[in-house]
């Protein structure tokens, strides 16, 4: 990892959050109490982030939103095209349901790589009272839609992908989940634990059973899966096993999981302020006075590296989720870091 420090990493990872405005107000987000406002980076400007990260050495830019990307529809489908015109890899993550005949025609012309959608229930009725109002019927059918239109254009792109967190409500229908996905023709779906995001969070937190039995259910839904052609990640829901997890924060510098975020990641917000983490929202630099290059090699998030390098922070502490403990192994072994 030392070698690594010293040949000047370049980040590889551009996140792009255009929006904190969203269509739906699903119970585990914690955009229902913090309403942020919305920056409104105009797409102009959004484009020369792409083209600077770029000639930095970015490989892939995902498109999200604090709220839903497709609330600004328009710029996202121009950042998409820009980001297969550079070559890049793309993927959005969006609730799905705003969708159109035309913006999935445009994303399979383009073999957008990967669409990355939230379904938290296998049916209507405990999907939209998670994530309200009237959200499952047009999420089936613009993944319906896009399957459809792939096959038209004999198109493998863009991959679906489906997100669900896990919650006491859903869960005893985390098998039905997995079956849906492969009735709908897809390979991919990712489970998450529900993390604590406002005050519905009591409501969502798995019981202390549900807690005890999840290690030998997800046994069992490895096996669903399979029958099923679908593949199924559980990092974040096997970490999440790991009752005193945030103790590994507190673990002497030779043996604590070192974190590889700040040395790949780029995150640039609505508002213009870029982080050099998802969760540490105090370590920012503004594009609007700074190139992505300033940033990057700047004193902000050199200082916020050195930092991550020697030790963990109480923003780690306190806000980073198991899942990126495990994401972080991976990253490693990806770079050979």
């Amino acid at each position: 990892m030392k070698s690594y420090i010293s040949k000047k990493p370049v980040p590889k990872f551009l996140e792009l959050r255009l929006s904190n405005v969203c269509n739906l107000s699903c119970l585990s987000c914690f955009m229902r109490e913090q309403k942020l406002p919305d920056g409104n980076l105009p797409l102009d400007k959004w484009i020369d982030i792409i083209k600077q990260g770029n000639d930095l050495g970015i490989e892939e830019c995902q498109i999200l939103g604090g709220g839903e990307a497709l609330c600004r529809k328009e710029v996202a489908i121009s950042i998409m095209k820009y980001i297969k015109k550079l070559g890049l890899r793309g993927q959005i993550v969006t609730n799905g349901t705003l969708f159109d005949k035309s913006l999935i025609k445009e994303l399979v012309e383009i073999e957008f790589d990967r669409v990355i959608i939230s379904l938290d229930g296998p049916t209507k009725s405990i999907n939209d009272y998670l994530r309200p109002p009237n959200s499952f019927n047009k999420i089936i059918n613009s993944i319906n839609c896009l399957e459809e239109t792939k096959k038209i254009y004999n198109k493998e792109k863009p991959e679906i992908t489906i997100i669900s967190l896990i919650n006491r409500l859903n869960f005893d229908y985390l098998e039905d989940m997995i079956k849906l996905v492969g009735q709908l023709g897809l390979n991919n779906i990712g489970f998450q634990i529900t993390m604590k995001q406002n005050s519905f969070f009591e409501k969502l937190e798995l019981t202390p059973d549900q807690k005890k039995i999840l290690p030998d259910r997800i046994k069992f839904l490895f096996e669903v899966a399979k029958k099923h052609n679908v593949n199924v990640n559980f990092d974040d829901a096997n970490a999440q096993l790991i009752k005193d997890y945030r103790k590994l924060f507190d673990l002497g510098s030779s043996k604590k999981p070192f974190c590889i975020f700040p040395f790949l990641y780029m995150g640039v917000h609505e508002s213009g302020r870029v982080f050099p983490c998802p969760t540490a929202m105090d370590y920012s630099d503004n594009i609007n006075n700074h190139t992505l290059e300033e940033i990057w090699m700047g004193e902000t998030f050199s200082n916020f590296r050195l930092k991550i390098w020697n030790s963990f922070l109480d923003v780690c502490k306190k806000s980073c989720c198991p899942g990126t403990l495990i994401n972080n192994l991976r990253l490693k072994a990806h770079f050979n870091i």
